[in-house]
């Protein structure tokens, strides 16, 4: 059986080699092909006789991997990352198969984190993070196994060039593991640990990272631009992808359901028979923004949305409809004519909170407007056909509202005659025929929700109401671990809005209630608790590494001199740290009065840094001949006739001096700091014994006190 340095050693390595290429999987570099070969070289490379390919052989393969990588750059237009990443497996996959010595594992392992540097310019996935923490614990082993092997096998080329080590001289280092070994590599690891993570959180940075570039594509999404074709909002609801996390609070700050809440884009007012499209397309800009106060200040609402829309393709934000306050760090937010936001240089994540009053309108009140004047390009823009539009359309529109006496019993008998008599899917049957909108509203009956929306839109309008669309998201699953609501692509939806003289725009919903919403109750099973834990941990990668930046440092220190702040003003006394804050928060300072006294509490993390950096930098502890020297050179100042060999005199020097001086203590000497001497600089063992002689002479010579001799 091989020795358990050399398994131990082996398997480190390979480790390493491992998580190289999984980085690489990760990040989509790694292909099936050569995943097939990564893990057949990590088989053979562990194999004790493994064949070995002739060096001829091996140059023909590194000289049509060279052609291949150059064709796909130069001729089929691959990006240079990818070649990089294969040139990387390849010269990888080489190091293993062709595997000699401990200096090949050094190699491998750098190879292994340039592996690691690349991918993490190719995703943000969570388990790349998963992934480089093992990588970081597993290369302090690897390097420090391989530089030990390679110390045997420099020692053995130069007492026996050209043969093998054998197997007696890799023995001799299992003697080495044992747990003091494995305690002292385990505290080493964590100590690189924790000053990496210290230095991240500490050092000035860069709000989004290497790791959050532009090399990172955004989330796809359809049927959010100007101009949306039947069918592209089902497309999105084919995707997991989360889009919105909300955390949903009241005017108290406690927790609110979010139940029912839609979250809307564009709102379209143009149909042609094709699609939907955004007539005007004037963008306003708005001023006033970035500012993140308690709430509306003249505003009655119910609901505080936190909300983080995640890195999306499209430049629409977006908000409830029923909204009264809107508030983000934007650098520009513009108002489309149909009253949907749009972030012009949207390139990442962004945080907003609305304010939103969630009660609708009583039906009641809405018919009391019934007749009352509103503008007549109002209606006449959003009661537009087209002009090919099947009869059959205003035939319909007629026959299921008859009986309607205002537009909202209008709009309520068509929800009410959708949500009974249609079907919901994803698959669009409609759309095989000539007139999708025709086939769906006599022949089909099936579809997703933006048919429901379009047919109710166009009866509506036959009918000389005005009325539109709205894309947006409405659904989501909640997330107890992180209390928060995500909203992904498949909660997309298509609904209607029909305006009212006073009242203005009111939602409408016709799609069958089976395709769930905000209201759905949060699912408890082990597959969804695991689930949740897995989105939160996205949310913190997300917080803590990829979005943390310099403000995220300032926000910090803020907090941090707001929390010493609050405990002087409970426990009193101590220096003032509102000016500072007051500073940081780029307002004035508070009155005398007001402020806050905490010199203890300002202090107490000062001194323990203090200390920290003390025990960092103290002296390194004396050795037991170290001790004996002092001791001895303490005595030869009230021997001054005997001669001391002085400041530059060596231990055996010394030991010599001490053994004339008082034979009866330190006769011994001499010989105890030789036999240290070939343990300490030779190719002795350590024997214990000696350390042991050498602290006992170093307790006899701290206990001699040698008399002066008397004059005159």
């Amino acid at each position: 059986m091989a020795p358990r340095f050399v398994l131990l050693q082996r398997a480190a390595s390979l480790g390493v080699v491992a998580l190289g290429f999984a980085a690489l999987a990760v990040a989509g570099e790694l292909s099936g092909p050569a995943l097939l070969a990564v893990v057949a070289a990590l088989v053979v490379g562990s194999l004790p006789g493994r064949p070995r390919l002739p060096a001829g052989v091996w140059l023909g393969l590194q000289i049509a991997f060279l052609v291949w990588l150059a064709v796909g750059w130069g001729v089929l237009g691959r990006h240079v990352l990818t070649v990089f990443a294969e040139l990387l497996i390849f010269v990888q996959l080489h190091r293993i198969l062709t595997r000699r010595s401990a200096r090949d594992d050094l190699y491998a392992a750098f190879i292994a984190f340039g592996q690691l540097l690349l991918s993490s310019v190719l995703t943000i996935d969570l388990a790349w993070f998963v992934i480089f923490l093992v990588f970081v614990l597993l290369l302090t082993w690897s390097l420090l196994l391989s530089r030990l092997g390679l110390t045997v096998e420099a020692d053995h080329e130069e007492a026996a060039p050209g043969t093998e080590v054998p197997a007696e001289r890799w023995r001799e280092l299992d003697r080495l593991l044992r747990w003091r070994f494995f305690a002292a590599v385990g505290a080493l690891n964590a100590l690189l640990l924790l000053g990496t993570l210290l230095l991240f959180f500490i050092l000035p940075r860069m709000q989004l990272s290497f790791l959050g570039g532009s090399l990172l594509p955004p989330v796809h999404v359809t049927g959010f631009d100007e101009r949306v074709r039947l069918g592209e909002v089902g497309l999105v609801q084919l995707s997991d992808e989360p889009v919105l996390r909300v955390k949903a609070t009241g005017p108290d700050g406690g927790p609110m359901p979010a139940a029912g809440l839609y979250w809307a884009g564009l709102a379209l007012d143009r149909f042609d028979g094709d699609g939907w499209s955004v007539s005007d397309a004037i963008r306003v800009p708005l001023l006033k923004v970035g500012v993140k106060p308690q709430g509306p200040p003249s505003k009655r609402w119910t609901h505080k949305l936190e909300v983080t829309r995640e890195p999306l393709d499209t430049k629409v934000l977006f908000v409830v409809p029923d909204a009264v306050g809107l508030y983000g760090d934007f650098r520009r937010l513009e108002a489309a004519d149909t009253e949907g936001l749009y972030l012009p240089d949207a390139s990442g994540r962004v945080e907003y909170t609305v304010f939103s009053e969630t009660a609708l309108p009583a039906p009641d009140l809405l018919r009391a407007e019934q007749g009352r004047p509103e503008p007549e390009s109002l209606v006449r823009r959003y009661t537009q056909l087209p002009s090919d539009l099947d009869p059959v359309v205003a035939t319909l529109g007629a026959a299921w509202t008859e009986g309607a006496a205002t537009r909202v019993d209008a709009a309520l008998l068509l929800v009410d005659r959708f949500r009974r008599d249609f079907g919901y899917t994803l698959d669009q049957p409609s759309a095989a025929y000539a007139d999708p909108i025709v086939a769906f509203l006599t022949d089909v009956k099936e579809g997703h929700c933006e048919y429901f929306a379009t047919g109710m839109a166009l009866l509506l309008r036959s009918q000389g109401i005005p009325a539109r669309i709205v894309n947006g998201f409405s659904g989501g699953e909640y997330n107890p671990v992180g209390d928060y609501w995500v909203v992904r692509q498949r909660d997309a939806h298509s609904w209607v809005e029909v305006h009212f003289p006073e009242s203005g725009w009111v939602l409408f919903d016709p799609t069958p209630t089976a395709t769930g919403g905000l209201a759905a109750s949060a699912r408890r099973t082990l597959l969804a608790q695991a689930r949740a834990w897995a989105d939160y941990g996205r949310v913190l990668w997300s917080d803590l590494l990829l979005d943390y930046g310099l403000e995220s440092q300032w926000s910090g220190v803020r907090k941090g001199l707001a929390a010493l702040s609050a405990a002087g003003d409970a426990w009193g006394g101590g220096a003032d740290v509102s000016g500072v804050l007051a500073a940081l928060q780029g307002r004035e300072p508070e009155p005398a009065a007001g402020r806050s006294r905490s010199l203890v509490w300002l202090s107490a993390p000062v001194a323990l840094g203090l200390l920290l950096l003390g025990l960092a930098v103290r002296p390194r502890r004396r050795t037991s001949v170290d001790a004996l020297l002092r001791s001895w050179s303490r005595a030869a100042r009230r021997l001054p006739s005997s001669e001391p060999p002085g400041p530059s005199g060596t231990a055996l020097q010394w030991a010599r001096w001490a053994a004339l001086a008082a034979p009866e203590r330190f006769d011994d000497a001499p010989s105890a700091v030789e036999a240290w001497y070939a343990s300490r600089f030779g190719h002795t063992p350590a024997n214990p014994a000696v350390e042991r002689r050498l602290r006992a002479l170093s307790r006899s010579a701290r206990r001699w006190r040698p008399r002066r001799p008397r004059t005159g």
